[in-house]
């Protein structure tokens, strides 16, 4: 993308958090914020009023208009142009990915592609659900890739793999509950754990709007659990990161997971159990629209499938023998 600055200013508007922005883009808060800065400097302007909650100013909004007007015209320049240097059309295939799942599968799904349809360039989009699902109605992206829930029912869905979710936690935070409880907690949970027997450690759970987090909240109900929440977020990343501090403890998913322990990423420190009472989470899937639907996409449904067949049996194996 050539108007890179563009997108990014467009991403700040609509979450109006530099924070949230620069998590959606998977780029360092302090170097979101010197993009818009260089962008404010190039057009002579300043596009937010920076003060306890970010606000567009009027030259913002008018900037908002006329960055979607440029991007959009980009995209259909780039689908409707052909590349007459060789015997073959040129095609994009724009992919919104909403999480580290789809990172970890989408090398071995186009590495497959590519072989195929050397002449379609894969554009991966990342973004929240809710932007990915408007701009997919919007035909600014071809698919969705990610969970499943919250989809309307008549939209049209490829159902990849069932999620599966890892708790992890350090063996400090197990210490502080009780000295020697590290050794007895991984005994007695080596074959799985439920949610309502951790959540008396400080934990990261999903915001209360996502799906997984209406389902833990019914388990947390059911055995009349209070959760020692200390942190809301779907990044797991992040939740990594905290659980690797100490400072709490958090679920991840089984793709994040064997990144970690295939990278050699994952601290002898931090300890993973799998869950046995979330048992109804979601699909990881693509959502595309029929009407838009080309020859070059079927295939890479096609991929997607193989190749995340595989990658799941794969992450099964590994975690089963280690």
């Amino acid at each position: 993308m050539k108007n890179l600055s563009l997108y990014y200013f467009i991403v700040v508007a609509e979450e109006m958090s530099f924070t949230k922005a620069a998590n959606r883009l998977f780029i360092s808060q302090q170097a979101l914020s010197e993009q818009i800065k260089k962008l404010e400097h190039q057009f002579n302007a300043v596009f937010f009023e920076r003060g306890s909650q970010l606000k567009l100013t009027y030259q913002g909004e008018r900037m908002l208009i006329y960055s979607h007007k440029v991007l959009d015209a980009e995209q259909d320049l780039v689908n409707n142009l052909k590349d007459h240097s060789t015997s073959l059309d040129r095609y994009r295939l724009s992919v919104g990915i909403t999480s580290v799942r789809g990172t970890v599968v989408i090398p071995k799904i186009v590495s497959s592609y590519q072989s195929l349809y050397p002449n379609v360039i894969v554009s991966i989009v990342p973004g929240s659900q809710k932007a990915l699902y408007s701009q997919l109605h919007q035909r600014k992206i071809d698919l969705y890739m990610g969970m499943l829930d919250n989809i309307n029912s008549g939209d049209s869905t490829i159902e990849l793999y069932e999620d599966e979710l890892f708790f992890i936690i350090s063996r400090e935070l197990l210490e502080k509950h009780e000295p020697g409880f590290s050794n007895k907690f991984i005994e007695d949970h080596k074959h799985g754990v439920k949610i309502a027997e951790v959540c008396q450690f400080p934990i990261a759970l999903p915001p209360m709007y996502s799906m997984l987090r209406i389902i833990m909240e019914r388990l947390l109900s059911e055995n009349s659990v209070t959760p020692n929440i200390v942190m809301e977020t779907t990044n797991h990343d992040i939740i990594f990161d905290l659980c690797q501090m100490g400072k709490c403890c958090g679920f991840i998913s089984r793709e994040v997971l064997y990144k970690k322990l295939i990278h050699k990423s994952l601290p002898p420190n931090v300890c993973f159990f799998r869950t046995s009472d979330m048992l109804e989470l979601s699909y990881f899937g693509i959502v595309y629209d029929k009407k838009n639907l080309h020859d070059y996409m079927s295939q890479f449904f096609v991929c997607c499938k193989k190749a995340s067949d595989e990658l799941i049996h794969e992450i099964d194996h590994y975690l089963a023998h280690l």
